[in-house]
């Protein structure tokens, strides 16, 4: 059995408002870098860099790719694709899908922490409230209270954006 939870107009809705949130929060700071990782965490954020534009802001919006094994992150090695260069001014906002454990969060931000930046934030689009890993997200999509047998799937590379949960 699956719910749909959210569907295209919704998500494309939820972009906006998240859009909106990473300016305001990130006032006065002019350069930012959304960091997605890989596949979907990627996809939405390059979703996100196209709203960003959208607004007409003065600001340097870069996109950069983390490359990393979501199954086993622990036993991976991390890569930043698309990072050129970091200036102590840059806001990096680490993007992924979904929230879940904390774990591949938690493995996507380690190289970012040697290097000198300004602010360091995570954005999801659905929350699922179960960390075992001390990292939150400073933006979210949802929060979804869901059990440990559910599953959250989020469609983002179809025309038909949706997330999902089956049992």
């Amino acid at each position: 059995m699956s719910n749909n939870i959210l569907n295209h107009q919704r998500i494309s809705s939820i972009l906006k408002r998240l859009a909106i949130e990473i300016l305001e929060r990130n006032y006065p700071s002019n350069q930012i870098i959304l960091a997605g990782i890989a596949n979907r965490g990627w996809i939405l954020a390059e979703m996100l860099h196209k709203e960003l534009l959208s607004h007409g802001e003065n600001k340097i919006i870069e996109l950069a790719k983390i490359i990393l094994d979501k199954n086993a992150p622990e036993k991976s090695d991390v890569h930043i694709e698309g990072l050129n260069f970091l200036e102590k001014e840059h806001a990096v906002i680490v993007v992924d899908d979904v929230l879940y454990s904390g774990k591949t969060m938690m493995y996507a931000l380690l190289p970012f922490l040697k290097l000198d930046v300004k602010k360091l934030q995570t954005l999801v689009l659905v929350h699922r409230d179960y960390q075992f890993f001390p990292v939150k997200a400073d933006y979210m999509g949802i929060s979804l209270a869901t059990t440990y047998q559910e599953h959250v799937s989020v469609q983002l590379e179809s025309a038909e954006l949706s997330v999902e949960i089956s049992s």
